[in-house]
């Protein structure tokens, strides 16, 4: 985990879907890479975003399937072994605060996913709620 340094990225989203869509994300991450691959996460902001990078280095995704068919559910690269809904659900809840879940990837290069979510201008209403 890396925190760039600089402002505190404050935000004020449900923290029971933040952690799971986190947990998908970085799970997700874990399955595309191999053994002694690469995931990592950071989080910096970026003007009024609180940004979350989880960055890995596996086997990456082509634009068609990003472009057409990534973040509608019940869509999946994993065959049996999963559900085709935590990358909606990450999208939805990102939308659903105000932010957004994007991706950048590269077949045989890796993945990262960017979730960008408001920041608050005041940290101590954060910390409160």
């Amino acid at each position: 985990l890396r925190i760039e340094p600089g402002d505190e990225p404050w935000v004020r989203v449900d923290r029971e879907r933040l952690l799971a869509v986190l947990e998908h994300l970085i799970q997700n991450a874990q399955e595309a890479t191999h053994p002694t691959g690469r995931v990592e996460v950071s989080v910096r902001v970026e003007e009024n975003m609180a940004v979350v990078a989880v960055r890995d280095d596996g086997c990456g995704m082509d634009e068609q399937f990003i472009r057409e068919r990534l973040f509608r559910p019940f869509t999946t690269t994993k065959g049996n072994a999963g559900m085709g809904i935590g990358v909606y659900e990450s999208h939805e809840f990102a939308r659903g605060a105000g932010g957004k879940l994007t991706v950048a990837s590269t077949q045989g290069k890796g993945t990262t996913f960017f979730l960008r979510l408001p920041r608050l201008d005041n940290p101590d209403v954060a910390k409160a709620g």
